[in-house]
């Protein structure tokens, strides 16, 4: 009976680490970087880039209605952009699709759905930062 409670409990656990709580996050930041190496590119290295602060009340009316793709599902990359916030002390980088509504989230190893009724104001509110990054010296 102790292991499968055991089990229970360390499963529940390993879900809780994979589901990124939105509303506990931080310092929410986009980068200016070219889209051949936005899955390459060390966060240490970002910090080195051009970059422009997101509105943490935003970014988090977004995501916080966000659903986990399926691991099954392995979306189609044709451009995006690079994103780090903080999570629990810990930077984190994500990239968000130029197109299709989603992004990846790097630590989790997870896709995340943006709902299809939100997607354009999302875009509109990642380009027009982004804006702000091509708009300064």
């Amino acid at each position: 009976m102790k292991n499968i409670l055991f089990i229970i409990l360390f499963f529940g656990e390993l879900k809780s680490i994979a589901q990124v709580k939105w509303n506990e996050t931080l310092n929410w930041k986009i980068y200016k970087t070219p889209d051949q190496i936005i899955f390459q590119v060390s966060i240490d290295s970002l910090r080195r880039l051009k970059n422009h602060s997101l509105n943490q009340d935003s970014v988090i009316s977004y995501l916080g209605i966000t659903a986990i793709l399926p691991d099954s599902i392995s979306p189609v990359w044709m451009g995006g952009w690079v994103v780090t916030y903080e999570y629990k002390g810990q930077t984190r980088k994500i990239q968000i699709s130029a197109y299709g509504g989603f992004f990846y989230d790097q630590t989790s190893r997870k896709y995340y759905q943006i709902p299809i009724d939100r997607k354009e104001e999302w875009m509109n509110y990642i380009n027009y930062s982004l804006s702000s990054l091509t708009n300064t010296p």
